[in-house]
């Protein structure tokens, strides 16, 4: 581990596509998906449609574009479901407003005081899990440094 101050990107690559809002890795850790938004790219073959890129990561140095795969709409009871901009960490539309209450917040994400925080780290440790993907929000890139002063006390 990096000493406090001491951590930095090392490098940056392009997902293919814009504002990414998942990232997910095989249990090898040699594979890299990142699911994004297309919406906001047209003239690609999968403009209009949220995609997952695929990446071989076996160098993380140097990731290697394998794959797009288009998700496409998802059919529900309610209605048909399409992702358009309205992504994590950017905002939420009007008409889900009503539903992102406090308790939803919490439930849902890691947002909370370093202590609540800590204790839930260490409740996901306990069963099991040993990877936590944190994203950060361009601008505040130096929030790495509040995740990392968290993480070495679970």
């Amino acid at each position: 581990s990096a000493p406090a101050g001491g951590r930095k990107v090392v490098g940056t690559f392009f997902s293919r596509g814009r504002e990414a809002h998942g990232l997910w890795t095989n249990p090898a850790n040699d594979l890299l998906y990142v699911a994004h938004e297309q919406d906001a790219l047209p003239g690609t073959p999968n403009a209009g449609q949220t995609v997952c890129s695929a990446f071989d990561v076996s160098d993380p140095f140097n990731p290697r574009f394998i794959a797009q795969i288009p998700l496409g709409n998802l059919k529900l009871p309610s209605g048909e479901l399409r992702n358009k901009k309205s992504i994590n960490l950017v905002y939420v539309r009007p008409e889900e407003a009503p539903f992102v209450t406090a308790d939803l917040i919490r439930r849902s994400t890691f947002t909370a005081s370093a202590g609540e925080l800590r204790d839930r780290l260490r409740a996901l440790a306990s069963a099991g899990y040993t990877q936590f993907t944190v994203q950060l929000v361009h601008g505040h890139e130096d929030a790495i440094e509040d995740w990392a002063r968290l993480f070495e006390v679970v």
